[in-house]
């Protein structure tokens, strides 16, 4: 006949193996699956070793009432809760019950350790992206002065995505800004792909932004792990867009933080930062406004002083030039009637001379040659009264010709005379776009600016 033992037989000696072997406490590093505490205070968990996807170990596990002092020590010395997702070194005692198999009764947990394995492993993502010429990649773009086309991924129940809207909405400048939310996971083991899918899109919509910003309130550091990823790192380095941060926690500085443009303590002080580079940007145009309003003004003052000195002058000038002409008038026409009459007398002083010279002839010579004589007469006074005719003609054209030239009748007919520098326009080849001209009226001036220049020929 076969020997055998019972099945409690075989517990039992399992059971007494196992406290021979494991009669001392031996700390074990597990990741926490699952946490279920009772209304006894005491917390069941399940404790899992994992490599990618597959589990290579589970085990149940309890912090008796007497301990639960343990799990408050370690929420408060690492700043999270202790939860599904924690990596934990665990300070356990092997018991075993012939009903209800392996358990272990946790005994310590030493957060340094949960914070040291973050630490490490945000070392190594760190040193990857440096590796990669990553880290300052999003800090070489540029952010726009008023940055108003706001593309936002967080969670739409976070805290933070309430306060980052009202502190841009209520501002007090009256700026206004156009929000875009793209949703996503903020916390958990589904962060990370909805922050990536969240990047994707904008990536795809980048010219209809200023920049990105990716948010989350306040939380513990295990809550905060998923923004300590190669992948998001990477995504922000790689950006079209600058990437501003403000995921809340001022303990210690997220991969995504040290990648992002820039790094706002909490969503609402990304909000500031928005309104304060707006308000940065009005205020130097408001002075550039002011300044400029200045200078035109000194500008138009001088230039004010400058017209009406050079109207003063140019009034001078004209008296003096009318004065000249005037001048010039009367000498011409002293010496066109000096001239005429110089001219009758020498034709009288002729007569003369030659009526004494026909007296001396012979009283027949006079008579056969009087008919010539009276002939000679008429024409010679005929050719006097045209020569007197003309020189009067020529006298009095001379006379209009004077009047019309003083500037003063020339521009009471309505003629012009339009300056460039002070010197008189003859011809547009001198002219150029935005030359500044003067033209000259009756009765004022008239201050041009040039648009165009046509040559009619």
């Amino acid at each position: 006949m076969l020997q055998y033992i019972t099945l409690s037989e075989l517990n039992g000696l399992i059971g007494a193996t196992l406290q021979e072997v494991f009669s001392q406490p031996i700390w074990v590093v597990a990741e926490v699956a699952r946490v279920n505490p009772s209304s006894a205070r005491h917390t069941y968990l399940e404790l899992v070793e994992k490599s990618g996807n597959q589990t290579l170990a589970q085990s149940r596990a309890v912090v008796w009432a007497s301990n639960a002092h343990l799990i408050t020590s370690f929420q408060r010395e690492t700043g999270q809760q202790f939860k599904a997702g924690v990596q934990a070194l665990l300070c356990v005692q092997v018991n075993y019950h012939s009903v209800y198999g392996l358990s272990l009764n946790i005994l310590d947990i030493d957060s340094s350790y949960t914070l040291g394995e973050l630490a490490r492993r945000k070392r190594e993502i760190i040193e990857k992206l440096e590796n990669e010429n990553l880290v300052q990649l999003n800090r070489m773009l540029q952010l726009p002065v008023v940055p108003q086309r706001l593309a936002v991924i967080t969670s739409p129940s976070a805290a933070g995505w309430e306060d980052f809207q009202s502190r841009l909405t209520n501002n007090v400048f009256g700026y206004s800004f156009h929000i875009t939310l793209f949703p996503a996971v903020v916390q958990g083991d589904g962060a990370e792909a909805s922050i990536l899918n969240a990047f994707a899109q904008i990536a795809a919509r980048h010219t209809d932004f200023d920049c990105l910003l990716l948010l989350r309130g306040g939380g513990g550091v295990v809550d905060l792990s998923c923004f300590d990823s190669y992948l998001l790192g990477k995504a922000i380095a790689l950006s079209p867009l600058p990437v501003i941060t403000g995921i809340g926690h001022d303990r210690d500085t997220s991969v995504c933080d040290m990648v992002a443009y820039m790094r706002a303590e909490t969503p609402t002080a990304a909000a500031e930062i928005l309104i304060n580079r707006i308000h940065n940007f009005d205020a130097q145009l408001n002075e550039l406004t002011e300044r400029v309003a200045r200078v035109t003004t000194r500008l138009i003052e001088y230039m004010q002083r400058e017209i009406m000195q050079i109207s003063d002058r140019l009034e001078h000038l004209v008296q003096v030039r009318k004065q000249q002409m005037e001048t010039e008038f009367h000498r011409m026409h002293q010496r066109l009637s000096t001239g005429v009459w110089k001219n009758v007398q020498s034709h009288f002083n002729q007569i003369t001379a030659i009526c004494t010279r026909l007296d001396l002839r012979s009283h027949g010579v006079l008579d056969s040659n009087r008919q010539s004589l009276n002939h000679l007469q008429i024409e010679f006074l005929t050719n006097v009264k045209c020569s007197l005719e003309r020189s009067f003609q020529s006298l009095e054209f001379m006379n209009k010709t004077i009047v019309l030239r003083d500037p003063a009748a020339l521009l009471k007919q309505g003629f012009s005379i339009t300056r460039l520098n002070g010197k008189a326009i003859k011809t547009i080849g001198h002219l150029n776009h935005g030359d500044k001209i003067e033209t000259t009226v009756f009765q004022g001036k008239i201050l041009s600016t040039v648009e165009e220049v046509k040559d009619e020929q």
